[in-house]
């Protein structure tokens, strides 16, 4: 009588004290500049739906780029981890305070055939309901939810990255491309001084070591053709995989040939704050931070009593019904509880370090992206500007040349300037398109292009 009259007290101060355990989440405070260096002023447009490899103007690339969202595998794969963070969200819902089931049997005796009366039959009926005392299942649900959205996140920032790599990858297919033509114009104009140096041969114009030096210096350049071939067929391999497509589709396509890609719009970053909002990385970052402080509310609510409603309902020969509380107070396993607690905090320091680096981390690619794109631009125009200068000295020097007014070396030096300042154009044009593509990613920009999975 005693201990009934002793577990009713402790029912009722428990039920008094109703409470929810575990620090609520609060946004740890970041030190964030009020705007990037090397910025301009202005606010960034921002937009999540909005394709941004669209304004590199190159339908090809928007082809390749929509089809990797479409049909990617590893996609599938994020959505299905989504589809189980979600199931997870409902196995922590009120439902989850109730167990127990209905349970049946019957016998039957027997003697030699002969039927008996010792036929017995009963159906049980236990439900149990377990009161949620201290926030425990109102934790849970806070970390389940935050984990679903981590793993909504998770997706977001996946497809933010495939639209880079399809992007790099095709931006260097078109620069190999643009590398060939360059080479293959050089050999061209290493083929016509073999030519004019063999012709003047015949007449006694020119000794054999000018000569040789120029057939040398055309199977030189012949020589680097295939290792651009293979580098190319390289890049059209591996967006046939990102685009789950034919490799020797892909092949054909880029085959066509195509200018490199320059963009079209110059692109405000906006603030350093903006990337809490915009950056699905960032986002999925504090989302575990979250996810980690609701866990040490369920854990300190484990080192509390709990509370559960049960009884029985059974028909047999002698209906009988039950019901009544049941406490359980942790007694003999309490220090592993508190050291679950302990655990539980570390986890929630660890998440909080990798949110604020995962920060950090963020607001510095956008800076180098800026910073890149800046100077890529402003040494792209100078190339453009030397470039011009290179072409007027090779049609000089090959006209001089031809006139007898110049000497080989000169030649070859004067085509060499030409193709090497090209092929270095060709490269910063490239890595231009590059880090202005990296910088729309680095700010979240497009990570919530809709497309249609499975699309053709």
């Amino acid at each position: 009588m005693l201990i009934r009259y002793g577990m009713y007290a402790v029912i009722g101060m428990t039920l008094a004290s109703c409470t929810v355990l575990g620090p609520n989440y609060e946004r740890p405070a970041l030190p964030l500049d009020a705007q990037y260096a090397l910025s301009t002023r202005g606010a960034l447009s921002y937009a999540a739906e909005d394709p941004w490899w669209q304004r590199l103007n190159d339908p090809v690339l928007t082809a390749f780029v929509e089809k990797t969202l479409s049909r990617n595998i590893q996609i599938d794969a994020a959505l299905a981890r989504i589809k189980e963070a979600r199931a997870i969200l409902e196995t922590v819902g009120p439902a989850s305070q109730l167990s127990g089931g209905l349970s049946a049997s019957a016998t039957l005796q027997s003697i030699d055939g002969n039927r008996t009366s010792n036929d017995t039959s009963q159906a049980q009926l236990a439900p149990s309901f377990l009161i949620d005392l201290f926030g425990q299942r109102r934790r849970q649900q806070e970390q389940a939810q935050a984990l679903l959205e981590a793993s909504v996140q998770d997706e977001a920032a996946l497809r933010l990255a495939l639209q880079a790599e399809v992007t790099q990858i095709y931006l260097n297919a078109r620069f190999l491309q643009a590398s060939t033509r360059i080479r293959r114009s050089a050999v061209a104009n290493r083929r016509s001084l073999v030519s004019i140096l063999r012709e003047r041969g015949l007449v006694g114009d020119s000794t054999q070591v000018q000569l040789r030096r120029a057939e040398a210096e055309l199977r030189l350049e012949q020589a680097r053709l295939p290792e651009l071939e293979g580098d190319f067929q390289a890049t059209a391999f591996a967006l046939a995989t990102l685009a789950v497509e034919p490799a020797e589709s892909v092949l054909k396509t880029l085959e066509r040939g195509g200018g490199q890609p320059v963009p079209r719009a110059r692109l405000s970053p906006d603030v350093p704050a903006a990337l809490l909002r915009n950056r699905p990385d960032v986002r999925a970052s504090e989302a575990r931070l979250v996810a980690a402080t609701a866990e040490i509310g369920v854990l300190q609510a484990q080192l509390a009593p709990s509370l559960s409603l049960g009884g029985s309902v059974n028909v047999s020969a002698t209906d009988t019904i039950s019901f009544g509380p049941s406490l359980i107070v942790p007694i003999f396993d309490l220090p592993v509880r508190r050291a679950r607690v302990t655990a539980g905090r570390a986890r929630a320091e660890e998440a909080e370090a990798i949110y604020r680096q995962t920060v950090l981390e963020a607001v510095e690619e956008v800076q180098v992206s800026l910073a890149q794109t800046q100077s890529l631009q402003r040494q792209s125009a100078a190339l453009q500007r030397a470039l011009a200068t290179y072409q007027q000295a090779v049609s000089l020097s090959q006209e001089a040349f031809s006139l007898n007014a110049i000497t080989l070396v000169e030649v070859l030096g004067a085509e060499e300037d030409l193709r090497d300042t090209s092929l270095t154009l060709a490269g910063v044009r490239r890595d231009f398109a590059a880090t202005w593509s990296q910088l729309n990613i680095a700010i979240g920009q497009g990570r919530d292009v809709a497309i249609e999975r499975g699309s053709r």
